[in-house]
């Protein structure tokens, strides 16, 4: 008889746990408190777009290296301190990207830009021209092509359609 007795109470107890444990839920969620909050941080991705030229580097890879910028900064960066911020596996903290370009092959480059800064685009040619890097200010846009070609970097802009006047 008492394994009939033990028997009764366990469901019982079950029952009890569940009813508890559905209580606690539903006290939790009706509470007003919210979760503390996460903070967000800003995405600011810009694509790119590479189009090297048939003779770009004379006809050999090369390196692009996208940095987030200011205007000082860019106007006194050297070639050879843009190069040695890449090589050899140089964790410089400003460097968003630098990405191979195979001669006449298109690349196109995601990068996310910190708020506040502006892009430096910078061609690490064999031969570098004397537009060898480029800076794009604010407000940046969405997207941007470059040509590259005979050492320089250079903004491409597309064509508006003529308007046919008669």
């Amino acid at each position: 008889m008492a394994d009939l007795q033990g028997a009764a109470v366990a469901p019982r107890r079950a029952g009890l746990a569940l009813t508890a444990l559905l209580g606690l839920l539903v006290v939790g969620a009706c509470s007003k408190t919210p979760p503390p909050a996460t903070p967000k941080k800003k995405v600011n991705w810009r694509r790119l777009t590479f189009t090297p030229a048939p003779d770009a580097n004379a006809k050999r890879t090369f390196y692009v290296v996208i940095r987030a910028v200011d205007e000082k900064e860019f106007l006194t960066d050297s070639y050879s301190k843009v190069s040695k911020m890449v090589f050899p596996n140089s964790r410089n903290p400003s460097v968003l990207r630098a990405t191979l370009i195979w001669p006449q092959r298109k690349r196109w480059v995601w990068v996310n830009v910190p708020e506040g800064k502006a892009i430096g685009v910078y061609g690490l040619f064999t031969h570098p021209g004397g537009q060898w890097k480029l800076m794009l200010s604010h407000p940046l846009r969405q997207s941007y092509s470059f040509v590259l070609e005979q050492g320089n970097v250079m903004r491409s802009r597309k064509r508006k359609p003529r308007s046919r006047e008669k």
